[in-house]
This record gives C-alpha cells, sequence and structure tokens, in this order.
C-alpha cells in the first residue's frame, strides 16, 4: 500500500510547491535588498554576469524611470531571466527586439556587416531602442520590428487589448522599469557597450 508520499502525483506538487515557496521568498527578499541600495544599473548579461552603471531616465512622469539591458549569449538561461523579470508587475518586458530588424539585413548573425550595411543598422538599432525605451513608440516601425507578425496576431486571439501606439505607450508609462534581452551578435559592428550604455540611457547620438 501506497503511501501519500510515495505516490508521484504527491510528491510532485510537494516539490513544485517547495519550489515556489522558495521563489517568492527570494524575490521578496531581493526587493527589500533592490530597497535599500542605490538605483539599480543596465544589466549585461553574458557568460558572467556583469553591471554597467548607467544613470535612470526622467521622463514626463513623476516617477524615475529604469531602463534595463540583458545583454547575452545563444543558450545561456537569458530566456528565463527575462521571463523572471517579465513577472514583475512594475516591468514592461520586451523580448529581442532587435531580431526581425537584424535578420532583415543578414540572416547569418555571425556574419559581420559590411559597413554601409552596418551604418544604416546602426542608426535603425539606436532608433529603435531609444523609442522603446522612452515609451514612445513614435516610429514608423516600432510596433512591427519589436512585436512580431506571430506575435501580433496571437495578441488577437488571446487579449482584447489591441497592440497599438496606444496601448503599448499605455502599458509601458504604467510601469517603472523596461527591460529588454539583446542577442550580443546583434549589435552593430563597432558599436560596443558604450553605444549601447547611451541607447539605455535614451541619450541622444
Amino acid at each position: 500500500m501506497k503511501t501519500a508520499f510515495q505516490s508521484p502525483k504527491v510528491f510532485v506538487a510537494i516539490v513544485v510547491f517547495v519550489l515556489v515557496i522558495i521563489v517568492v521568498y527570494m524575490s521578496q527578499r531581493n526587493e527589500r535588498m533592490r530597497l535599500k541600495a542605490p538605483q539599480p544599473v543596465a544589466l549585461l548579461i553574458s557568460r558572467n554576469l556583469s553591471v554597467i552603471p548607467t544613470s535612470v531616465l526622467k521622463t514626463n512622469r513623476t516617477k524615475t524611470r529604469l531602463n534595463v539591458i540583458l545583454l547575452t549569449h545563444m543558450s545561456s538561461g537569458s530566456t528565463i531571466v527575462g521571463n523572471m523579470f517579465n513577472l514583475h508587475p512594475d516591468v514592461f518586458y520586451i523580448y529581442e527586439p532587435l531580431n526581425t530588424l537584424r535578420r532583415e539585413i543578414d540572416t547569418n548573425e555571425w556574419r559581420a556587416l559590411p559597413k554601409p550595411s552596418n551604418d544604416a543598422y546602426k542608426q535603425d538599432f539606436s532608433t529603435l531602442l531609444r523609442d522603446l525605451f522612452t515609451c514612445g513608440f513614435d516610429e514608423e516601425r516600432t510596433i512591427e520590428l519589436a512585436f512580431p507578425k506571430l506575435t501580433r496576431e496571437l495578441n488577437t486571439w488571446y487579449s482584447s487589448t489591441p497592440l497599438n501606439k496606444e496601448s503599448l505607450k499605455k502599458a509601458c508609462k504604467a510601469r517603472k522599469i523596461t527591460v529588454t534581452k539583446i542577442m550580443q551578435t546583434r549589435l552593430p559592428r563597432e558599436g560596443g557597450i558604450r553605444e549601447l550604455e547611451q541607447v539605455c540611457r535614451s541619450d541622444k547620438a
């Protein structure tokens, strides 16, 4: 006769419950530590975790806005990290907004772009990210690039809120932090971390 703990379903349920308790506890603990610490910074995730200091963004709202970039390699666990950010009610999370833009130029992301193409990509790269980080959604192609066709189509099935300029701007401004994930292979050539930091701060080019 099996006991409750010998039942696979009960065991799995107990393990999941314990994991949820641990995650909730760690989230609350990290939030308390974050509130005690100075304002966070742009977060760059590569093979190792590294942090680059940056200023927070002052918008026309009364609150200070924080922009965070997860800079990562493929298959590094960054999707899970991004989803963890996405669970926070103060975070407006955008998943890999450069994917479509970079693949329009060359589907081989490992191949360096020639200078003319790279210069054009660098300008579009900065324009897109600044529009996202300022909650503007004013540029003509921002929504098309940041939210691919499949995402927009699925949204029409599962949500009554359309993905348009007004709804996205409202959702973005209702949150304190904008987080986005960027693959390192999609950075402009010779752009480097300095360019990325300027974009994260929404500085003028």
